[in-house]
């Protein structure tokens, strides 16, 4: 797809970002995919920050969107002009004291299928990092609430918890620690069969279940 982006300079710790995705043309299905817009607004400062972004898409489905932005490559499915997928996310950062972050952050997924029926769930997410020396700390949690809408699905929630230790060894080495607990309603995903994921390492809770993972790694920098 085509797009054109503009990064407005800072204004005092203000700025914004704006885009429009042109989408792309399939002369089989005789329609467009992916056609969108996406705009943030975000201020930082000293003590805080604070942003919020939105993205739009029509003609398309959720997993395509997502897949085009992680990927750069459009997922194979079924494109119909009544779809349309839409994200809202809104973060802030607050710094009370040296070397603490505290850190919010609320996000909405909504999408629309075929017969104009629409869906969508909440995200909620709170974490803190304390570094002092070479040592820093994080604990975070998250939770997702069931879905909504026209396609509403009870029980479909999930919520985790993770924490971690971080050594810095040198300016570009860490030696990091950590582990993580997740645990998902009995229609998580939308069924019986679904899963959901919540870590950087990719491990997912089936529907009904509770997954656990630990990490122990070395990251350098160049």
């Amino acid at each position: 797809s085509s797009a054109v982006h503009y990064s407005s300079p800072s204004f005092g710790g203000f700025a914004f970002n704006a885009m429009y995705d042109f989408g792309s043309h399939s002369e089989a299905a005789n329609n467009e995919t992916a056609r969108g817009y996406m705009a943030d607004v975000f201020y930082k400062s000293k003590m805080f920050d604070v942003g919020v972004a939105y993205k739009y898409n029509d003609n398309t489905t959720a997993n395509s969107v997502l897949t085009t932005i992680d990927n750069n490559a459009v997922a194979a499915g079924t494109y119909d002009e009544d779809m349309a997928y839409q994200n809202i996310v809104v973060g802030a950062t607050v710094r009370p004291m040296a070397g603490l972050g505290i850190t919010f952050g609320w996000q909405q997924e909504k999408n629309k299928n075929a017969a104009g029926q629409d869906q969508y769930s909440n995200g909620y997410g709170l974490s803190a990092m304390y570094s002092a020396g070479k040592m820093s700390y994080v604990l975070s949690a998250g939770m997702v609430d069931d879905l909504k809408g026209d396609r509403a699905v009870e029980d479909s929630g999930y919520w985790g918890v993770n924490g971690a230790v971080i050594y810095k060894l040198s300016k570009q080495t860490q030696l990091q620690a950590g582990v993580s607990y997740m645990d998902a309603d009995d229609k998580a995903g939308g069924s019986a069969t679904g899963s959901v994921g919540m870590t950087d390492t990719g491990v997912k809770a089936y529907a009904g279940q509770a997954a656990y993972a630990a990490m122990v790694g070395l990251r350098t920098d160049f």
